[in-house]
């Protein structure tokens, strides 16, 4: 039996933008995705989605809408160009209640976050018997059972990049020959048939911030014989 506690968080503080939300939590800000390279920024101030839906107009673009519901982000978006923002800023923010651009997003403190695939618990249970038989053959079944708490894909934390607590268990039972010349094995891995995420990275603006998700590998069974020469 196995048992582990690990609290690896950020200590001082730390501010970055957050790639997935360059908004930053700040629902008066839009963030900015540029048709001209891919990058991102975010519009600040509280006249921010006037200022966007007043200058996109001109570059034939729509205003600021919003993100869905479930995604967790509390900015709205639009697609522009950062460069005309930022001098637009300039010449007529003061109009709207003085705008900022900022490039590549609104910086959030980490401090207090966890750090990435650092689950705080894990547990794991094995448990093995040998049964021994008058022919000198023994028979060992095993099981075991792993529980792995909750992580995040990365330092930024938050309900999208959360990976939630898992449990893997596995089995097999093997039968040796009496001078362990040789022996016959049966397994099942992920016994329960698991597609539980086990991690996550997220690529960057250039690539369109996609994840790549890891998840268990599906349930397994066979059979095993080996030799010893």
């Amino acid at each position: 039996m196995n048992f582990s506690y690990l609290n690896a968080e950020v200590a001082g503080d730390q501010f970055f933008s957050n790639p997935r939300d360059p908004g930053g939590g700040d629902p008066n800000a839009v963030i900015i995705k540029d048709i001209t390279n891919g990058a991102n920024c975010a519009v600040t101030g509280a006249g921010a989605n006037a200022f966007v839906g007043a200058v996109n107009p001109a570059l034939g673009l729509r205003g600021p809408t919003g993100f869905p519901a479930d995604g967790g982000i509390a900015s709205t978006g639009a697609f522009s160009i950062c460069s005309v923002l930022e001098a637009q800023a300039t010449a007529i923010g003061a109009a709207f209640g003085g705008i900022e651009v900022l490039s590549p997003g609104v910086e959030v403190n980490l401090r207090g976050n966890k750090l990435p695939q650092a689950p705080e618990m894990k547990a794991s249970l094995g448990v093995q018997y040998t049964a021994e038989f008058a022919s000198g053959m023994t028979l060992v079944p095993r099981f075991d059972v792993a529980m792995t708490g909750e992580q995040y894909g990365n330092v930024f934390n938050g309900r999208v990049n959360r990976i939630a607590p898992f449990v893997q268990a596995n089995a097999q039972v093997q039968l040796n020959s009496a001078n362990d010349r040789w022996f016959v094995r049966g397994f099942i891995q992920n016994i329960f048939d698991s597609n539980s995420e086990t991690g996550l990275y997220v690529t960057d603006a250039s690539s369109g911030l996609f994840s790549n998700i890891f998840t268990l590998d599906p349930r397994r069974y066979g059979i095993g014989v080996g030799v010893t020469f």
